[in-house]
């Protein structure tokens, strides 16, 4: 009786590995997100619980683009990005785990590993034509951070009318951060509410978003991208978030965004993951489960 119970529990095993097995051979978009609500503080430096969101991206549900030398995302490479807000703005943390962490040289250069984040707050871009061209057409609008070599963490505001490295708006009151790590680099900054909703309202005619649309239920979708340099400050490969279905070039239409987010506001302190491992725990859950209710059969049966 024990020998076909283990039978039955591994073949149950393998079947839940076989299930796991395709997902996590095939690139999967992130999709649905809740960000909680909450105030970290923006000093380059990844509290544990200081974001109640955290997403892991890397080989598994991003998308290496081919026409870079690097053509697949490196094994070993992940960025955990974490997400928060309040009623100033959305904070963006990042903690990437880089094998050949480039910085930027010194001087602006922007030639270093960076991470760019499309943001669309409603969303009102997507499925929409903008209407300022200069403002780069249907692209949402893009904030970009990286380190450089002097440890500074650099934050451009793009893909607006009026682009900018706001570093050097002196009176903006801008939050930003980074650190060098071990295993790669930190990032942190945060996203004026008002500042993203200017953005929308220029580039999208009869966009009419004001702060009291910002609550818990708004929807904003992203799509983070990682610019991949090499030791000659060379870029090498662009790997993102994306929902498209291969590798193709495209113009970054908020359509393809990988990230669904929804504010929400949460009462536990523990952070809700988004990546693979709730899987294979859900697999061993059920094992354990068909465990118990066998050995419960086994004693009703044997009364």
């Amino acid at each position: 009786m024990r020998i076909k119970l283990f039978s039955s529990l591994l073949l149950i095993v393998l079947l839940s590995v076989s299930f796991l097995i395709p997902v996590m051979a095939k690139t999967e978009s992130i999709g649905n997100v809740t960000i909680y609500r909450g105030t970290p503080t923006v000093d380059g430096v990844i509290a544990e619980n200081e974001y109640l969101t955290v997403i892991t991206l890397d080989k598994i549900n991003m998308k290496a683009f081919d026409q870079f030398e690097q053509n697949t995302v490196p094994d070993g490479f992940s960025l955990k990005l974490y997400l928060s807000w309040n009623d100033s703005g959305l904070f963006v943390g990042y903690s990437v785990t880089d094998t050949t962490p480039v910085t930027a040289e010194s001087g602006w250069k922007f030639n270093g590993d960076l991470i760019q984040l499309f943001a669309d707050l409603g969303p009102t871009i997507s499925g929409q034509h903008t209407t300022d061209e200069s403002a780069i057409g249907r692209r949402a609008p893009l904030f970009t951070t990286g380190l450089d070599a002097d440890g500074v963490l650099y934050y451009l505001h793009q893909c607006v009318p009026s682009e900018e490295i706001l570093n050097f708006v002196s009176d903006g009151g801008y939050q930003y951060e980074g650190k060098s790590t071990e295993n790669g680099w930190n990032a942190e900054y945060m996203i004026p509410w008002k500042m993203l909703i200017d953005d929308i309202n220029t580039k999208v005619e009869d966009a009419s978003l004001s702060l009291s649309d910002v609550k818990a239920g708004t929807v904003i979708n992203m799509m983070a991208i990682y610019n991949d340099f090499n030791r000659d400050r060379e870029l090498i490969g662009w790997y993102a978030s994306t929902n498209t279905t291969d590798s193709d070039p495209f113009d970054w239409q908020p359509e393809i965004f990988g990230i669904y987010g929804v504010l929400d506001v949460k009462e536990e302190t523990s952070p809700e993951t988004y990546d693979l491992i709730s899987g294979v725990i859900g697999a061993a859950g059920c094992c354990f489960s068909v465990l118990m209710i066998s050995k419960v059969k086994k004693k009703s049966a044997a009364k």
